[in-house]
């Protein structure tokens, strides 16, 4: 056994820092020896901390998050509020990426009097030994500080149990809010005006409109409801009707199911909440506090998971009715939707994902069809897209 002498330096003494020995970018202070802050050394710190830090291997990108987040936290002041940011600069999935986001901030999540923001970037990297997940912690007027650990990647599935296929539909300049097609009609509502379209010559007319009341509200929502006799637009605090045949020629009453203060949907008898959809025995309902919740068909709470975003449909097909759901992506990110089940109350993916060239603003379905509205961040139109799911043979 080979025993090492260990040199013992003084103690410096200066106050010490905010946070840990971990900053990979500032001179510091407190009680480390004077050779660890020696800028000709700084790219041997890095290299050292990456080396070790392939020891302290996270089988999950799950785990990765957790391990990281506690890291982090304990580096942080009591009045710290972390403010987290991403950078993917691997073959993670988008979805995945903002997955990870989402668990991060919620464990970072803590009560302060006087919350004081602090930048977190969040980084998805990889090196020759594996993939890294770095937190950059910046607290104010203060080094940065630098956690990392690394991760076994998300294995993608290679067949899935159905296949969801999309199909572009309309788009437009202005914001849709949904879209029905019957026969050669195609009736589209959007922020205060209802339009009506016929099929000429193998193309959509616009023939009519009638305005609807709009409050004026970043992100409205609105629904449509066409029967062979009736046209139905449900606003924000207002529901409206027309014959369908004949002149458009709305009455509007209050109600409408959906609330302008929040720019929710609201239960009779329930709570507010932002999307819900059944299949089978299980009732999912995005709820206020960002989670999906999992319910029985008497509303038991039987859990609550994260990674998705808040607009998902039940969808039918051959082989089952499915949930579609949209990632957790912010709105100036591209989308995807693709479809679950719900095992032990937790979401797993049996389709590959569809990806959007822009944020799903709106998800509305309709038994075997949903409807996806995107908005194309490259041309700025909106785009309504069918979506359908077909058993992968």
């Amino acid at each position: 056994m080979m025993f090492l002498k260990v040199r013992r330096f003084p103690r410096l003494h200066t106050e010490k820092p905010h946070g840990s020995q971990l900053d990979l970018n500032q001179p510091g202070t407190g009680n480390r020896p004077w050779f660890w802050y020696d800028p000709r050394v700084k790219r041997v710190r890095l290299a050292l901390l990456l080396f070790l830090a392939s020891f302290s291997h996270a089988q999950t990108l799950e785990d990765a998050v957790k391990i990281l987040a506690q890291r982090v936290l304990a580096k942080l002041a009591l009045n710290d509020s972390a403010h987290v940011t991403m950078r993917n600069l691997t073959t993670v999935s988008a979805a995945d990426a903002a997955q990870a986001q989402q668990a991060f901030e919620r464990l970072l999540q803590r009560k302060a009097r006087n919350p004081m923001p602090v930048e977190v970037v969040l980084s998805l990297s990889s090196n020759p030994r594996g993939y890294l997940l770095i937190a950059e912690v910046s607290p104010p007027n203060e080094p940065k500080l630098v956690e990392l650990t690394t991760f076994q990647p998300p294995q993608l599935p290679t067949t899935g149990a159905v296949v969801l296929e999309k199909k572009l539909e309309w788009k437009q300049p202005v914001p849709i809010l949904d879209l029905v097609v019957t026969g050669d009609q195609m009736i589209v509502l959007s922020p205060g005006n209802l339009f009506r379209y016929e099929r000429l010559n193998g193309e959509w007319q616009r023939v009519e409109s009638a305005a609807l009341p709009s409050p004026p509200l970043r992100d409205p929502r609105g629904r449509l409801d066409v029967s062979a006799e009736i046209i139905q637009a449900a606003m924000p605090d207002s529901v409206c009707k027309t014959p369908r045949s004949g002149v458009l020629e709305f009455k509007c009453d209050p109600g409408g199911g959906f609330s302008a203060a929040s720019n929710t949907l609201q239960a009779e008898n329930g709570p507010p909440y932002f999307a819900e959809a059944s299949a089978g025995p299980i009732h999912l309902i995005a709820e206020l506090d960002g989670r999906i919740h999992v319910y029985d068909p008497s509303r038991k709470p039987l859990g609550a998971f994260d990674g998705w975003g808040s607009d998902f449909v039940a969808l039918e097909s051959p082989c089952g009715t499915r949930f579609a759901a949209t990632s957790a992506s912010s709105r100036t990110q591209n989308d995807s939707i693709a479809a679950y089940d719900i095992v032990n109350n937790l979401p797993v993916r049996v389709s590959d994902q569809q990806e959007f060239p822009g944020p799903v603003t709106a998800l509305w379905s309709s038994q075997k069809m949903a409807l996806a509205v995107v908005k194309n961040l490259a041309t700025g139109l909106y785009e309504a897209y069918t979506l359908s799911m077909a058993c992968n043979r």
